[in-house]
């Protein structure tokens, strides 16, 4: 029995410098991060929150509309800094949505290529006093990636996110299978209800989402601050409920870059859709590895970049 899902908004005051970073802070960047990552050293949170934790926060603001100046409540996103650690080796330290944090850290490694099956994942916890997650794999899977031998990735995330293994893994991946077929009405109608699915989202406009999806019942979504948190909590939660995401469709709210197709295509995920843009190195790596790419999904229209045949028109 997993242990439940715990959610944090405590700022850590760890002196340590965290091994990686990866910042899901939208349209922070460049020094910016720089200035985070020293203030987490000085403040310290002034409560602990309850473990019902919202999402979502009231905060007065001043709004100026048409030259009339008024006060009013207005949404806010919540944010939380959690440090991961793997088999006691600091990670990574996240800012993230305070939400589903245990599927977050495993679907990190999922994502990174770390862990491909659930009896390799032996515990999580998430402490949420301390903003600490751990997640405790099996002996025979390969830790290296974070040893410190091999340098991350900056990617093109919010606020520079941080991947430790790309483009040279993608040599040793084999190509996708090409799996179940998905019509493309049935794609336009899912698209239109994820894009209501999260109430955060229409509070506040500051999160992403992204949502598992097999063309008939199952939807497992998820949303968090930054899209490649959201889409690591979706494949966490797949793993930890036991659900696969081979051939299936990922929905994203975000742009499709390169790292969002290694993540997929290690979950075995065959189809991207999002209402957003790929970038041409998300293209090249979608091709290589035949993962079916549709972006600009709206109203009745898709555009397919890659592997259309698991797409009908019908």
């Amino acid at each position: 029995m997993w242990p439940k899902n715990y959610f944090s908004d405590y700022i850590l005051h760890n002196k340590s410098r965290p091994v990686g970073i990866r910042l899901a802070v939208a349209g922070c960047a460049g020094s910016c991060a720089g200035e985070i990552c020293g203030l987490w050293q000085t403040v310290v949170h002034p409560y602990h929150l309850p473990m019902t934790q919202p999402v979502q926060q009231l905060r007065t603001i001043t709004r100026i509309q048409a030259g009339v100046v008024s006060e009013m409540q207005d949404a806010v996103a919540m944010e939380s800094v959690v440090t991961m650690f793997i088999n006691d080796i600091e990670v990574a330290t996240l800012l993230c949505t305070p939400s589903h944090i245990e599927a977050l850290a495993v679907g990190f490694l999922v994502g990174e290529g770390v862990i491909s099956k659930p009896e390799q994942v032996v515990d999580s916890s998430f402490q949420r006093g301390r903003g600490i997650v751990r997640v405790t794999v099996t002996d025979d899977v390969d830790l290296s990636p974070f040893s410190g031998k091999r340098s991350g990735t900056i990617t093109s995330g919010c606020g520079k996110g941080q991947t430790y293994t790309f483009i040279r893994d993608v040599e040793q991946m084999p190509e996708l299978a090409p799996g179940p077929s998905y019509s493309a009405a049935a794609i336009s109608s899912r698209s239109k209800q994820f894009s209501r699915m999260s109430d955060t989202y229409q509070q506040t406009g500051g999160v992403h989402s992204a949502m598992l999806w097999d063309g008939a019942d199952l939807a497992l979504f998820c949303e968090d601050l930054g899209r490649h948190n959201a889409v690591d909590k979706v494949f966490g939660r797949a793993m930890l409920e036991g659900v696969s995401t081979s051939g299936r469709v990922l929905l994203t709210s975000g742009r499709m870059s390169s790292e969002i197709v290694l993540k997929c295509a290690r979950a075995g995920v065959t189809v991207i859709v999002s209402r957003n843009a790929p970038t041409s190195f998300s293209v090249t790596l979608a091709e290589l590895l035949h993962v079916t790419l549709i972006g600009f999904v709206r109203g009745d229209r898709m555009n397919l970049y890659t592997c259309p045949e698991r797409i009908t028109s019908d």
